[in-house]
């Protein structure tokens, strides 16, 4: 049996946080049991091509486990045991949230006046209440509106538009990050045609926030659909010159995104939005390439310039000794708990151990950044060995920093 329109398990599950996809590839294994990826698209609905990014999505959100690689097979967790799991989640993300508003409020009261002692000061409200109190704030937002929503969210926006297009043709600067997770778009992006600054993100936190003014701030948990009205001049700035600028630089804005979703094929190019997983399989790509360390040492050194260039930074000016152990401990983190990367300075050797490598050199930036450092010292990384052991899953490369003119 097809599970075709949505039931009152989906929209439970939608408002723990999950996208319309991920609800429906959850309840096809509660109720089918283990099934292969391409099952779980057959008894969902769910396109083939969402399938794989689905389930992983469940994988990562412990709602789902593996239990077989060759084909891969998934099996749910239990309901009790995972939606418990994200309770805790979202309890312990509340608890940070107001952890940060004492810290705030405290540096917000410290050495003022009695007049502005009470910002800071927040408000907890109730689902039914949330909708209410978007809606008055939206319509009385005398100079900006900014608002940063999940999947969930999205619904909440949706039925603001009329007072937020409002409010936009009263000079009210409305500024519309959104953001989807895989699955299919709202309908809705169709009619944001009357704010200017609106653009969508890849963006799962569970949460959604909202700043009118400058200085109030509505926090939305998607789990709970509960929120935390904060007055506080010092938390927005926070928000919108960290995170809000941050995540606004990533989108893409909707006057550009509709005519691709109008397209067949449209999509699958909106996946293409995650730029951090775009960058790791474009360092995969250039790292199949390379096959010799006078190409990795050549391409290190134009990278480092550029960033210099770009950045401003001082960190490559220093010496070998200074930056090998920062660059090789930032590489060891970008490859993952399950990769080593050790460096002996005695030896002057270097080794990658890197679990489920396929490609020539470890796909990590720092590899390059550090033979850019290395060619540009006058001591290039020469790699003396690569060896691929297949039946461990490991791919180990070896290389010395030489010593330049002599040595190599």
């Amino acid at each position: 049996m097809r599970i075709q329109s949505k039931n009152e398990e989906q929209i439970y599950l939608e408002k723990f946080g999950l996208t319309d996809y991920e609800a429906k590839a959850y309840l096809s294994l509660i109720e089918h049991g283990p099934l292969k990826a391409g099952d779980i698209s057959y008894h969902s609905s769910i396109p083939r091509t969402k399938s794989y990014p689905t389930v992983n999505s469940l994988v990562k959100k412990r709602l789902v486990i593996i239990l077989e690689d060759k084909p891969l097979t998934y099996q749910a967790v239990a309901p009790d045991e995972a939606l418990e799991k994200l309770m805790v989640d979202e309890e312990n993300q509340l608890k940070s949230m107001k952890q940060t508003i004492a810290s705030l409020k405290k540096l917000a009261s410290s050495g003022r006046g009695k007049a502005n002692e009470q910002e800071g000061r927040h408000l907890i409200l109730s689902n039914d209440s949330v909708p209410r109190k978007l809606e008055a704030l939206t319509s009385s937002a005398r100079s900006s509106i900014k608002f940063l929503v999940d999947n969930w969210g999205v619904k909440l926006v949706e039925d603001l538009l009329r007072p937020l297009i409002r409010s936009a043709s009263n000079d009210v600067e409305v500024t519309a990050i959104m953001g989807l997770d895989p699955g299919p778009m709202p309908e809705f992006l169709t009619k944001l045609s009357g704010i200017d600054r609106a653009r969508v993100v890849r963006y799962s936190r569970s949460q959604s926030i909202f700043i009118f003014d400058h200085e109030t701030i509505l926090m939305v948990n998607s789990t709970t659909a509960s929120g935390m009205l904060i007055k506080s001049r010092e938390l927005a700035k926070v928000l919108e010159d960290g995170l809000f600028e941050k995540i606004w630089s990533s989108g893409l804005d909707v006057k550009h995104l509709l005519p691709i979703a109008n397209l067949r094929g449209g999509d699958d190019a909106f996946d293409l939005l995650d730029q951090d997983k775009l960058h790791r399989i474009f360092v995969q790509a250039v790292s199949d390439f390379i096959d010799n360390d006078v190409l990795l040492n050549t391409i290190g050194e134009s990278f480092i310039k550029k960033i210099e260039e770009q950045i401003h930074l001082n960190l490559f000016g220093q010496s070998t000794d200074v930056i090998i152990p920062i660059v090789t401990r930032l590489m060891a983190q970008s490859l993952g708990d399950d990769s080593t990367v050790r460096y002996d300075p005695e030896t002057r050797l270097l080794t990658v151990d890197i679990v489920d490598q396929t490609s020539n050199l470890p796909s990590s930036i720092w590899l390059f950044i550090l033979a850019g450092v290395l060619q540009r010292s006058g001591e290039p990384l020469e790699i003396i060995k690569k060896v691929s052991y297949p039946s461990e899953n490991r791919h180990v490369i070896l290389a010395k920093v030489t010593t330049g003119m002599g040595e190599k």
